[in-house]
Parts: structure tokens; C-alpha cells; sequence
């Protein structure tokens, strides 16, 4: 059990890797060439996401704050976030 809280633990504080850097910037500018701009991006508390979201917002030309939710790390992608947005018509999701 604790080798398993150190392997999340070194997932959690992993930096983006090469292919994550160079990949990011693409799909911010795809969004923006399908108008699919996010009205809001949120991210966990991993390391990689803020690098991740930061990069895709800039590409696509998001101007919002990019919201930090501690809980999103260890949801799985079924536990309700989109209900706690429904007045957002397009979230972009980091976990």
C-alpha cells in the first residue's frame, strides 16, 4: 500500500514530458481553428496539468483564469464535475 501512495505521489508531482510540451500548443490551436475555445479550463493539483493547461490556453486564445480543483486528481471521469458547470457551454478538463 505504501509503494502504491509513492507511485501516486511521483504521478502527481511528474513535470510534463517532451511529448506533452510539444503536443499542448497544437491542441490549443485546434481548438481555436474549430471555435471550440474553452468558456473555462480547470485543472488538478498534478505539477503537469498547470504546464498542459497553460500552454493549450495560450494557443487557443483562452483569456479566463485557469481554476485550480483540488478534488479533480483522483475523480474518475464519470464523478459529476460537469453538473457543478452546467451555465458553462464548453470546460476543458487537466487531471
Amino acid at each position: 500500500m505504501q509503494n502504491q501512495a509513492v507511485s501516486i505521489q511521483m504521478d502527481h508531482d511528474s513535470p510534463l514530458n517532451k511529448r506533452g510540451k510539444r503536443d499542448a500548443p497544437h491542441i490549443g490551436e485546434l481548438l481555436q481553428n474549430e471555435h471550440l475555445v474553452p468558456d473555462l479550463i480547470i485543472r488538478s493539483t498534478a505539477k503537469r496539468t498547470y504546464s498542459t493547461a497553460k500552454a493549450v490556453a495560450k494557443a487557443a486564445g483562452y483569456e479566463g483564469d485557469i481554476a485550480l480543483n483540488q478534488s479533480l486528481y483522483a475523480a474518475p471521469p464519470t464523478a459529476g464535475l460537469v453538473r457543478q458547470y452546467k451555465s458553462i457551454n464548453i470546460i476543458m478538463y487537466f487531471w
